[in-house]
C-alpha cells in the first residue's frame, strides 16, 4: 500500500509531475534556482516556424509559473511578496495548482491566470497592505480559490498544453501591452485622483460659479489622494506642486438646443449646447443650472437667466458658420426684441421661452447687424463658387477684409459702392457705358474671383462718368490671372471696357457721391 507523502515530498512530486507535463506537451521548463524571483519555473514555447512570418519579426512566447501542490481542497495560500513579482511580470504569469492524492497521484490541475480578476485581487491586496502600513510583504499572504479563479485541466500533456496555449495567446507583444494596461488601470474604474480643498466662499453666486466651473477654485489648503479599489493613499506625485487654482467639471444633464430668434421672419441663430446641474438654489441665491456652448453660457438662477459670451470676443478664432450664428444671435439680443428658446434633452423636451428683459451690454453692438450681413453675403458668394471655408479666424480679421466687403456689396440687392471715371479714361463713348469689373477676395482659407457688369453714365460733373447699376456676372474659385479672366468675361458678355482693380483708387466711404 503506497505511503502518505510528507509536505516536502508532496511538493517534489508536484514539481516532477509539472516538469513531465511540460516536456510531453512540447515546452521547455526552466526551474528557478533562487526563491526570490516570484516564480518557480519559466516555461518556453517552441519557436514558431517560418510559416508564421519573417524570421526577424517573430517573437518567442514564454510564461512564468508558481507551482502549488496540495492534497486538500479549497483555497491555496501564497506569499504576497512572491505573488507581487509574479503578477507584475509583463509575460503571461500563472499559479498552477496541482491536486494530488496523499500518496502523490495526480488528480486535477488548475491554471490561475494572473490577468483580469486574479490580477485585480493581487493589486487590491497590495493596496490594502500599503494603506495599513504593512510593507513586510514576505510576512503577508494572499489566497486563491482555484475553483473560482482557475481553469481546470486534466493532468495530461495535451490538456495542460492546450490550456496554457489558450491563456498565453498568439501575440506576445499584444499580451504585454494588455498586461501593462491592466496594471495601470485596474481598480481605477470608479476612482482616480481625489482632492480635499479648503477655499473661501465669497457669496452664494461665487459658490455656484465655482461648482458650475465658471470660476476657478483657489484653494487655501489642498490634500490630494490616489484612490484605487476604493482605498485612498496620499498622492505622492509632484504634478500638483505649485497648483494655484482648480476648475470643477459639473455633472452633465445632456445635450440641448438653444435658439435665439429675432423679430419678424429674420433667421434664428441655433446652437447645440450642453446642460449642467449646479447646487440647489438657497434662499433665492446662486445658479442652479448652466447651459454651456463654446461661445456662450446661459446661467439660470432664481427668477432670472444670464447670457454671457465666452473668451475674448474679437480675438478668439472661430469658423465662418460659428461667427455667423454668434453675431446673428447677439444682434437679435442687442435690439431688445430677441427671444431665447431652450429645448432640453429627452425626456424633458418641452421648450422654454426666455424673452429679453434687460439690455445686452458689450462692444460693437452697432456693428453686429453689419457684420452678420457681411458674413452671410460672403457665404452666398462661396456657395456660388463652390468654395468651402473651414479655417477659424478672429473677428479683427474683418477689419482688413475690404476686398470681401466690396465683393459682398456688389453682389447685394442695393450696393453702396460706386465707380467714377474721367471721360478721357473711357475714350469716345456715348452717354451710357457698359463695362466689366473683375477682382478677387479672400478671408481666412477661402478665396474667390468675381465679375460684375457696371453701367456708367455721364454725371452732373462735366467730363465724369459714374456707376448707376451693377449686375453680377460670375463668381468662381480664385483665378491665377485676373486679366485673362476679364478678357474671357468681356468676350462672353459683349463688353469692350474692362475695369481692372489695379487701376482703381479707393476713396473714403464717407465722401459724397456728388463731391
Amino acid at each position: 500500500m503506497p505511503r502518505v507523502l510528507t509536505p516536502d515530498e508532496l511538493g517534489e512530486a508536484g514539481e516532477t509531475l509539472f516538469a513531465n507535463l511540460c516536456v510531453r506537451a512540447g515546452f521547455t521548463c526552466n526551474k528557478s534556482n533562487r526563491d526570490r524571483t516570484g516564480w518557480d519555473f519559466v516555461v518556453e514555447f517552441p519557436m514558431a516556424g517560418p510559416e508564421a512570418g519573417a524570421l526577424d519579426a517573430r517573437l518567442p512566447t514564454a510564461c512564468v509559473v508558481q507551482l502549488k501542490s496540495t492534497a486538500t481542497a479549497g483555497p491555496v495560500k501564497l506569499s504576497l511578496s512572491a505573488i507581487e513579482r509574479l503578477a507584475k511580470d509583463l509575460r503571461p504569469a500563472f499559479v498552477v495548482v496541482l491536486r494530488l492524492s496523499p500518496e502523490g497521484e495526480a488528480r486535477a490541475g488548475y491554471l490561475i491566470h494572473l490577468l483580469g480578476p486574479a490580477l485585480a485581487r493581487v493589486l487590491h491586496r497590495l493596496r490594502t497592505a500599503h494603506a495599513q502600513g504593512r510593507f513586510d510583504l514576505n510576512k503577508l499572504t494572499i489566497t486563491f480559490d482555484p475553483a473560482r479563479f482557475g481553469t481546470r485541466f486534466s493532468p495530461a500533456p495535451d490538456a495542460f498544453g492546450d490550456a496554457l496555449r489558450r491563456a498565453c495567446g498568439p501575440d506576445p507583444a499584444e499580451y504585454s501591452r494588455e498586461k501593462q494596461r491592466q496594471l495601470d488601470e485596474l481598480g481605477y474604474e470608479d476612482g482616480g485622483l481625489e482632492a480635499e480643498a479648503l477655499f473661501w466662499v465669497e457669496s452664494a453666486d461665487h459658490l455656484s460659479d465655482v461648482v458650475l466651473g465658471l470660476k476657478p477654485l483657489r484653494p487655501e489648503q489642498l490634500r490630494a489622494y490616489d484612490r484605487r479599489f476604493g482605498i485612498r493613499l496620499p498622492y505622492a506625485d509632484q504634478a500638483l506642486d505649485g497648483l494655484e487654482e482648480l476648475r470643477i467639471e459639473p455633472p452633465s444633464m445632456g445635450r440641448c438646443t438653444v435658439a435665439i430668434r429675432g423679430a419678424g421672419l429674420s433667421p434664428a441663430a441655433v446652437f447645440e449646447a450642453e446642460m449642467f446641474a449646479g447646487l440647489p438654489a438657497l434662499a433665492g441665491e446662486g445658479a442652479w443650472l448652466l447651459v454651456r456652448h463654446a461661445d456662450f453660457t446661459l446661467k439660470f438662477s432664481a427668477g432670472a437667466a444670464a447670457f454671457n459670451t465666452m473668451d475674448l470676443f474679437d480675438t478668439t478664432p472661430r469658423s465662418l458658420p460659428r461667427w455667423i450664428h454668434l453675431l446673428r444671435g447677439l444682434g437679435h439680443l442687442a435690439k431688445g426684441d430677441g427671444v431665447i428658446i431652450l429645448t432640453p434633452p429627452a425626456p424633458l423636451e418641452a421648450p422654454l421661452t426666455l424673452p429679453m428683459s434687460g439690455k445686452l451690454d458689450g462692444p460693437y453692438l452697432q456693428q453686429l447687424p453689419v457684420w452678420t450681413r457681411f458674413l452671410e453675403g460672403w457665404v452666398r458668394l462661396l456657395e456660388m463658387a463652390g468654395v468651402s471655408s473651414s479655417q477659424p479666424f478672429p473677428l479683427e480679421d474683418l477689419w482688413d477684409a475690404r476686398s470681401v466687403a466690396l465683393a459682398v456689396d456688389l453682389f447685394g440687392d442695393a450696393p453702396t459702392a460706386w465707380f467714377a471715371f474721367d471721360a478721357t479714361d473711357l475714350g469716345d463713348q456715348a452717354d451710357e457705358v457698359h463695362a466689366v469689373y473683375i477682382n478677387s477676395a479672400r478671408l481666412a482659407d477661402a478665396s474667390v474671383s468675381y465679375a460684375v457688369k457696371v453701367t456708367l453714365s455721364a454725371s452732373s460733373n462735366p467730363g465724369e462718368y459714374r456707376s448707376v447699376a451693377f449686375v453680377p456676372l460670375d463668381v468662381r474659385p480664385a483665378v491665377p490671372d485676373l486679366q485673362d479672366y476679364a478678357e474671357e468675361l468681356a468676350l462672353q458678355h459683349g463688353l469692350t471696357v474692362v475695369i481692372n482693380p489695379e487701376n482703381i483708387v479707393e476713396i473714403d466711404a464717407t465722401q459724397s457721391r456728388s463731391g
